[in-house]
This record gives structure tokens, C-alpha cells and sequence, in this order.
């Protein structure tokens, strides 16, 4: 009576359950074409040219394009400048097209690595095909081109490639990849570092694990310190470079422009609208209330990706066996988002600089479907022992 019991508890549990022999190849297959399909129909888009994207998709790609051709100059703006200066370098000035290609390509080639798609387990999930769909259309559409975002994909792969590295070493090879990335391209990116090395510090020696109060402690402790730090070191109110961008911003406001909800030029609307700001970069009820029937899809895919994210990290993080890479790839996300937060001037422009950090997002949401599928497949195979010898592998009845 306790082996049927169990085994029919067992069957609850984990339902559904997974394939095995030819049906699970014939999953693996699923997944692998329908990821080729996608992929073909992506580079398509980007061989096109993207002309079927409206014109303030471009801007940024034109700039880098002017910088590489020679044909202007961005001084002040030293990302668009360095960025320029590389696609030149690397003879990709007059080639948008094939920019565009190999740009695709390193996305895809990260994000395969980031899905872990040949250790998805054995069971076809359509939560995962909806994020690797929308996953590859935001790659194609803002990595697809002459992009400062591609340069990112360096900081994301390292820690996917190198999940199993010693602690120590691979944390000092993460900050430091963060750190170049920070003095090269973009300085807020030092802010990045800084909040990355706190959260670690706070894994790594107080043993902080994600917990839903620990994760509120975080968020509201960096949106604290951020509106009373920024005037006594920089001399600016959090919302100055926000606001700076969105006065100089020639472009027409596609309705995703991040202005103040709460009125008030004071302490606490300072907290409240950063913490809201905060909020809608990962959960967009703004955008999905404010924009049209593309705003509703893209804050649907953002909110469904965030909360595989939290969900992973608050069960996944610190069990054994779990690989160090995991903690990292986490601290890394949260980090980003929270200074992402003081310094987007609208929501399309945070979902571009968001585009290469999905295969590290990715990673983290499927890095728990294996763990739980390995969990799954290691009940089964305990149950079946007990049904085939009357008792556990252990020779308890």
C-alpha cells in the first residue's frame, strides 16, 4: 500500500511526464527544427534590411554607420565613437548587411548556449518556446543591425562558457570582463560593477540567498540610496540624465517615453517614481495600459520572462549541484536591471539595451527546467526500483 501510494504521489508531482526512446528523440527533434525554422525566418528579416521596422528603430544604427564611414563624428558620445571605430576597423563600414548578419549570428550563438536547448529534458513546454521566440525576434530586430549592444554578448558569454570555473578565479574573470566593458564603451556600466560585486559579497560571504525579502530589501534599499546619493556625489537629481535625454530626444515620442507618475519634487516622489520605474522595466503594466497591440505583446513576453527568472532564482540558487555560473548570471541580471532603471529615457530603448543580457536571462530560467526534469527522471527511475524489488534502494520496506 506505501509503494502505490507513493507512486501514485509521484505521478501528481510530476506530471506530465516526460518521454523516453523514440519519443524523446522525436522532442529533441521538435526542438532543434523549430529553433532552425526560426532562426531562418530571423535572418531573413535581417537580410532584408529591416524596412519593415519604422525609422527610429535606425537612429542609433546611422549614427554608428556615419562614425564608421567616416562621415561623422560623436566626440561627446564616446560609446557611439569607439563602436564606429571598431566596425571600420573591421572593414563592416559599407557592409550594413553583413554587420547585420554576423551580429544576428553571435546573438544566436549565445543564445543557444544560454537555452542549454540539448539539455532541455524531454518534454516539449510552450513557456519555453514562447521565450525563445521572442527571444530570437528581439535579437533580429535590435542586434540585427550596427548595434553598441552587440558588444555586451562579450560580458554575457564568458559566464555562460565558463559556469564551471573555480569560484574565486571565475569571479574574478566576470568583473573583469565588466570592468572593460565599463572603461571601453559605457561608463554607467561602473555602476553595474558596483552592484554586481555587492550582491556577490552578499551571497558569497553573509550567504544572502534569493528570498521574496530579500529580493524587496534589495530593490528598495538601491532605489534609497540611489535618490540620496546622486546629488552629494554627482550634483544632479536621480531623474537629471532621464530627463536630459528625453529634452535633447529630436525623436517622435512613440508613446513608450518613461516620464514621472507620482508629482512632487521631493524625496519621497523621487523614490516612489524610481521604484515604479524600477517595477515597469520588468513588469510593463505602463506600457501594455499606454501603447498599442505591439506594446501588449512585448510587455507580455518581458513579464512572463522576468517571472521565470524570479521564479528560477528563488528556487534554484544555492541547492547542491547547481553550477556556480547560475549565481553569477543572476547577480549579473539584477544588477543591470537596477541601474537600468535611473537611466533609460522609454521603455523601447531599455528592451535594446536588455536584448544581449537574454541569453544570461535565458540560462537562468532553463538552467531550472533541468533541474527539474533531472529530479523528475530521478523519482521515476526511485519508484520503478521500489516496484521491481519491493523496497528502496536503500533495502528499507
Amino acid at each position: 500500500m506505501d509503494v502505490m501510494r507513493s507512486d501514485a504521489m509521484t505521478r501528481r508531482s510530476w506530471r506530465p511526464v516526460a518521454a523516453s526512446g523514440r519519443g524523446a528523440a522525436q522532442v529533441q527533434g521538435l526542438w532543434l527544427g523549430g529553433l532552425m525554422v526560426l532562426a531562418g525566418f530571423a535572418i531573413a528579416f535581417v537580410l532584408a534590411g529591416q524596412n519593415l521596422l519604422p525609422d527610429h528603430y535606425s537612429f542609433d544604427e546611422v549614427k554608428i554607420q556615419g562614425v564608421a564611414q567616416g562621415t561623422q563624428s560623436y566626440a561627446h558620445d564616446p560609446s557611439f565613437q569607439r563602436v564606429g571605430e571598431i566596425y571600420r576597423y573591421v572593414g563592416l563600414a559599407d557592409r550594413p548587411l553583413l554587420a547585420g548578419l554576423l551580429g544576428f549570428v553571435a546573438f544566436a550563438v549565445a543564445l543557444s548556449v544560454g537555452s542549454q536547448f540539448t539539455a532541455l529534458g524531454d518534454r516539449f513546454s510552450l513557456y519555453l518556446v514562447m521565450l525563445m521566440c521572442g527571444c530570437v525576434i528581439l535579437g533580429a530586430v535590435y542586434l540585427g543591425r550596427f548595434s553598441k549592444d552587440i558588444f555586451v554578448l562579450l560580458v554575457v558569454v564568458y559566464p555562460l562558457l565558463a559556469t564551471r570555473r573555480h569560484m574565486a578565479k571565475g569571479e574574478v574573470a566576470v568583473m573583469a570582463a565588466l570592468m572593460a566593458y565599463a572603461a571601453i564603451f559605457r561608463t554607467y556600466w561602473w555602476m553595474v560593477v558596483a552592484v554586481y560585486a555587492l550582491i556577490r559579497v552578499a551571497s558569497i560571504v553573509f550567504k544572502v540567498r534569493p528570498t521574496l525579502t530579500s529580493l524587496a530589501v534589495m530593490l528598495v534599499g538601491f532605489v534609497i540610496a540611489a535618490v540620496w546619493l546622486f546629488p552629494l556625489f554627482l550634483g544632479v537629481e536621480v531623474e537629471h540624465f532621464r530627463e536630459q535625454v528625453n529634452l535633447m530626444d529630436v525623436r517622435a515620442d512613440t508613446g513608450s517615453r518613461i516620464d514621472p507618475i507620482v508629482p512632487g519634487d521631493n524625496f519621497v516622489a523621487d523614490v516612489a517614481n524610481l521604484l515604479l520605474v524600477e517595477v515597469n522595466l520588468q513588469f510593463p503594466v505602463v506600457l501594455a495600459i499606454g501603447g498599442g497591440l505591439l506594446y501588449v505583446g512585448v510587455a507580455g513576453f518581458l513579464t512572463a520572462l522576468w517571472v521565470g527568472f524570479y521564479r528560477a532564482a528563488l528556487t534554484t540558487s544555492g541547492r547542491r549541484g547547481v553550477e556556480p555560473g547560475f549565481d553569477r548570471a543572476v547577480a549579473l541580471c539584477l544588477a543591470f536591471v537596477l541601474v537600468q532603471g535611473i537611466f533609460e529615457p522609454d521603455y523601447g530603448s531599455a528592451v535594446r539595451h536588455l536584448a544581449p543580457l537574454l541569453p544570461l536571462l535565458l540560462y537562468v530560467v532553463t538552467t531550472r527546467h533541468r533541474d527539474v526534469e533531472f529530479g523528475r527522471r530521478r523519482t521515476r527511475r526511485h519508484v520503478r526500483m521500489r516496484d521491481s524489488h519491493g523496497r528502496s534502494p536503500s533495502g528499507r520496506h
